[in-house]
């Protein structure tokens, strides 16, 4: 289903379930095409030397895309102005195809417009809409996006939380621990993944070093990738290689077969990967950190093909630092930065 955002109060109504955070400091540009929005983008407002360098970042990656609109949305407070960024931007979008009809400030709740071309949108501070009145969040909350109130805590999330289970997971593996029994290791997946009854670092560590130690092999990882981005890896050549994961594990929580399923299918996969995002949190911040980077892939993987960019960006920065030369990771941030998406995603609308 595609819904409409109304106007330029709902669209920063929306943005925090768009990125997954709420925006502080920064500049965002949401670009249109045809009325729907294709990019939004996020920039920190940077020191006054590193504006040039910040603003040509942004516009980069939008040369050649179909864009006919553009917004430019700037989040001050008393020690932070967008301005410096939001001029240089004013000039370089142009340059790369994108036309700006309307330059916003948002400020301690409230929005004003210091430049419009439609005529209609006030120069005096506005409350920003009620996000619970708005579809296009209804259909975010659906997929389990709750805004964090800042990017630092979602990295947060991501890190190590319980660090005497993270050591004996580790003391596990390192005495040659292994599970090869497919039936068995498919088990102890789905008690990680799928089984909500008891948190992920409650569970015997024998099943959690068992998964740990087996998505480091690029094979059971890209199983279980598949399985989470049927629309980028078709699963149909892999899960056939292991079909006692591919039933206990049951139908894809992401897929743009989404749009042909009924309600009460698409509600109950939506609600799968909801608890499949909070499982990985879960096992991220009781796992080595060594060891964390494809589990955080597998995080990239199920938010990228949901849209949820925020915290796939957090993720694979995350596996980044840990593994500066992890192909894969490489990939999926090259892909995430250029707005490029493994799934069709209906965005919402502008009117």
């Amino acid at each position: 289903m595609t819904s409409t955002l109304h106007g330029v109060g709902e669209t920063i109504a929306y943005l925090p379930y768009s990125f997954g955070f709420v925006p502080a400091e920064s500049v965002v540009l949401v670009g249109l095409h045809s009325k729907r929005v294709q990019v939004t983008a996020r920039l920190d407002i940077p020191d006054p030397e590193d504006v040039e360098d910040a603003a040509r970042q942004l516009v980069e990656p939008l040369w050649q895309r179909p864009m006919d609109d553009s917004m430019l949305i700037g989040y001050s407070s008393d020690d932070c102005s967008p301005q410096p960024l939001t001029d240089r931007l004013l000039v370089l979008l142009p340059q790369a195809g994108v036309p700006v009809s309307h330059v916003l400030e948002v400020r301690d709740g409230r929005w004003r417009a210091t430049a419009c071309s439609c005529g209609g949108c006030s120069r005096s501070w506005q409350p920003i809409p009620e996000a619970s009145e708005l579809a296009p969040v209804a259909e975010q909350v659906m997929r389990g996006v709750a805004p964090a109130s800042r990017r630092a805590d979602l990295v947060r999330q991501l890190q190590v939380h319980r660090p005497v289970v993270a050591g004996a997971i580790a003391s596990t593996i390192a005495s040659g621990r292994r599970c090869n029994d497919p039936v068995e290791l498919a088990a102890a997946f789905a008690r990680v993944l799928l089984d909500d009854r008891q948190p992920v670092a409650r569970l015997p560590i024998t099943v959690l070093a068992d998964v740990t130690a087996a998505v480091a092999t690029i094979d059971v990882r890209d199983h279980l990738l598949s399985w989470l981005m049927p629309d980028f890896m078709p699963p149909s050549e892999w899960l056939a290689q292991w079909p006692q994961l591919r039933e206990v594990l049951g139908p894809p929580p992401r897929s743009g077969d989404l749009a042909r399923v009924d309600d009460d299918e698409a509600t109950r996969r939506a609600d799968r990967a909801a608890c499949i995002r909070g499982r990985l949190i879960e096992w991220l911040q009781c796992a080595p950190a060594g060891r964390s980077v494809p589990i955080l892939l597998l995080l990239v993987g199920l938010e990228w093909a949901g849209g949820g960019g925020a915290l796939a960006n957090v993720a694979v920065e995350r596996a980044l630092e840990i593994e500066p030369d992890n192909r894969l990771a490489g990939l999926m941030s090259h892909a995430l930065a250029r707005g490029l998406r493994p799934t069709v995603r209906e965005e919402p609308r502008s009117a």
